[in-house]
């Protein structure tokens, strides 16, 4: 399993439902999409997103989706200085 985590610091103003509205259903329809969390900070400006894949493939594809991109540049745009992206490979799960 892989983990695509992203994380950096958004707006104040953002608004949260295009995460809720937009890209998680947009995850949610690829194809090795397993979950994932949407966290902020508490009293911070700093985000942490964390999806689940069935596999690196799986996340290229999903990525290279239109439906995906529009909602990935919509959610990037809340980002001061952009988002930083790594991406893991699961070694334990508790």
């Amino acid at each position: 399993m892989i983990a695509n985590v992203v994380s950096g610091r958004v707006d104040a103003s953002a608004d949260e439902r295009v995460v809720r509205e937009q890209l998680v259903p947009a995850l949610k329809q690829q194809d090795g999409f397993k979950g994932g969390y949407w966290l902020r900070q508490v009293d911070s400006d700093e985000v942490l997103a964390v999806t689940l894949w069935e596999s690196e493939e799986a996340l290229r594809a999903a990525l290279a989706t239109q439906v995906t991109r529009e909602a990935s540049a919509q959610t990037s745009a809340m980002f001061i200085g952009g988002p930083r992206m790594a991406v893991y490979r699961l070694v334990a799960h508790g």
